[in-house]
């Protein structure tokens, strides 16, 4: 459906995504980076592997309305694009692990609980069974009778999980109930309603440097090289003439180059 917003938003995504590729490629082609025969066939062979054979790949390819040559192509421009958005995050600075460990014990600090649920579909099944429970029936054979989730077989049995780590309503009720009850009233997710049984309960605990610190490592490097790859794109599109050749808003003065000039970037 055209009229749908949701793709508005894509095309406007796809239209400036596509733009970042030809600023980066254009500036790539300025400091002379070209792509290694030996690179682009590494990463053809790695895409190809996802495939039973080299004639899967190809039919993909087809489907895709994609000719091998065009592919290479694409395979090319993205080994351009890797390395010069390599030398642009190879600039960043070291980071202090173990000093954002200490001056963030909030995030490293971990509350676990224990819970058992049955989910099902209507909230008409959760409080005829939630009525059951009342009435002293055993969870765990109402979650082996009724619930659609895979634990079922296990009798509803969630185990241990911290937070982050369920849907935000199963977690909100999963961690606000004491240990021993259940749910009163569904909780209803995206899933369906759950009737949440709590079992145990972890206080919260500060993880250990040595437990965090290679999950923090890369979590913090990856965000240091996305504020690194954004403020190069910044500059880039800082430095450029860009046309919006179909966007209506655009003044019919600024999409015509009167000098018959090409601008720096375009």
């Amino acid at each position: 459906d055209a009229a749908d917003e949701n793709i508005a938003y894509l095309k406007n995504s796809v239209q400036e995504g596509i733009i970042d590729e030809r600023l980066v490629l254009q500036e790539a082609a300025r400091r002379g980076i070209q792509a290694k025969d030996e690179d682009v066939q590494a990463l053809l062979d790695a895409e190809s592997k996802n495939y039973a054979s080299q004639e899967e790949f190809e039919k993909n390819l087809s489907y895709l309305k994609f000719t091998m040559d065009e592919y290479q192509q694409l395979a090319k421009e993205q080994v351009i694009f890797n390395t010069i958005l390599q030398q642009e995050t190879d600039a960043m600075e070291d980071i202090d692990v173990r000093a954002y460990y200490d001056q963030h014990p909030e995030q490293f600090t971990q509350e676990q609980v224990r819970a058992s649920h049955i989910l099902v579909e209507t909230i008409e099944e959760a409080n005829d069974i939630i009525a059951k429970l009342n009435d002293g029936a055993d969870f765990a054979q109402l979650a082996q009778e009724n619930s659609l989730d895979g634990s079922a077989a296990s009798g509803g049995d969630l185990g241990y999980f911290s937070r982050g780590r369920m849907v935000a309503p199963f977690e909100a009720a999963a961690f606000s109930q004491e240990i021993g009850t259940f749910s009163q009233t569904p909780v209803e997710s995206e899933f369906g309603y759950h009737i949440i049984l709590v079992t145990d309960k972890i206080e919260p605990e500060l993880m250990s440097f040595e437990e965090v610190e290679a999950s923090l490592t890369e979590s913090l490097k990856s965000q240091q090289q996305q504020v690194a790859i954004n403020t190069f794109l910044d500059k880039l599109r800082s430095e450029a003439k860009i046309e919006y050749l179909n966007t209506p808003s655009v003044d019919e003065s600024d999409a015509n180059n009167d000098e018959g000039e090409l601008p720096k970037n375009e």
